[in-house]
């Protein structure tokens, strides 16, 4: 009787191998799907037993070993390592302690139910886990509406705040409208049109414009000036009126 315990991998599986009396007979490298286990299983010499380790796909696997091997022993991964305590995990190691454990009669055994249960259990979760994306889409689509309103509120608090001038924006003297008049708010000066036409009235009557400094003097001589230290931007035709803070 041969002793034959595997560690398996979706990539590659280790095989180690032992005789009668317990010591090594051979190690092997299986690399591929279980498919190429099977395939391998099929030219061991016979009679062997074989465990391994309960992972993805252990029920097709014991039961295509079933009709090859003497006994399929499939273990238990947290109570191996309970027994089989090491400071190294590699797959070497892991496949000679399942074969040390099947030749002392020591293997923590792992009930594989039939193929029948195996695919009710899968629909079961496969349902489970529809269930579970239907209800997380659901409570999205109930959370949407309130993040909406959120965003729009914000947008609409951040125009509003955009909207209106800092306060302080004027120290003392009234800004520039539309005709040179000012009005102040009760958070600073409001000004309808940032920009002013200078000399409208005297490019009318003269046909010419007056000069930015004659446009600022002229400002300062009627009220008009920016107060606070003004700015006055000269433009082709127009001039910027820009507060300065004092």
């Amino acid at each position: 009787m041969h002793y034959i315990g595997m560690d398996v991998h979706a990539k590659v599986t280790m095989i180690r191998t032992l005789d009668d009396t317990g010591k090594r007979l051979k190690e092997q490298v299986v690399k591929g799907p279980l498919t190429e286990v099977v395939a391998a299983a099929r030219r061991w010499p016979r009679p062997f037993k074989v465990c391994y380790e309960a992972s993805c796909g252990y029920g097709w696997l014991h039961d295509q070993l079933k009709g090859l091997a003497a006994q399929v022993v499939v273990a238990h991964p947290g109570k191996v390592r309970m027994i089989f305590s090491a400071k190294r995990k590699t797959d070497r190691i892991g496949a000679r302690k399942l074969a040390t454990l099947l030749f002392l009669d020591q293997v923590p055994v792992v009930h594989v139910p039939s193929a029948d249960r195996r695919g009710w259990r899968a629909l079961i979760e496969y349902r489970h886990r529809l269930v579970a994306r239907r209800t997380a889409v659901k409570n999205m689509l109930r959370a949407l509406p309130g993040a909406v309103r959120g965003h729009v509120g914000e947008a609409a608090a951040g125009s509003h705040h955009a909207r209106r001038p800092p306060d302080g924006a004027s120290a003392g003297g009234g800004g520039v409208l539309a005709g040179g008049a000012s009005r102040r708010g009760p958070q600073g000066v409001l000004r309808a049109d940032p920009w002013r036409q200078e000399g409208s009235q005297e490019d009318r009557a003269g046909g010419h414009g007056a000069s930015p400094a004659a446009s600022d003097a002229g400002d300062a001589a009627d009220g008009r000036g920016l107060a606070g230290g003004g700015l006055s931007v000269p433009g082709p035709s127009r001039t910027l009126r820009v507060d300065v803070p004092p």
